[in-house]
């Protein structure tokens, strides 16, 4: 299985090319997430499992909304959430080499 740590750890290599300031936090409804911004955009990223994904997607829209809140500026209009999914890595193994399914 991908873990969350390890999904976030890349989401935050990626970001942070990208010019966005990362920081990881703690949610109680989500664990572990990452909060990236810029002047005008806000990112939130969390790694969930396809089970349940409907709950994660819920309760990460709300937290992020919460979140652009607290300091409202222009980035409070371009909200992001990035949904990362733990996944068993079996199928992906044995797909074929240059097969996207």
């Amino acid at each position: 299985m991908i873990r969350a740590a390890d999904a976030l750890k890349h989401c935050r290599a990626i970001l942070e090319a990208a010019a966005y300031d990362v920081e990881a936090r703690e949610v109680d409804e989500l664990g572990p997430i990452l909060i990236a911004e810029t002047l005008y955009a806000l990112v939130m990223a969390v790694a969930v499992p396809e089970e349940g994904i409907e709950r994660f997607v819920e309760d990460a829209q709300a937290a992020l909304t919460r979140l652009a809140a607290v300091h409202p500026s222009p980035r409070s209009w371009d909200l992001y959430l990035v949904l990362v999914l733990e996944e068993d890595p079996a199928p992906i193994a044995s797909r074929k080499p240059g097969s996207r399914f």
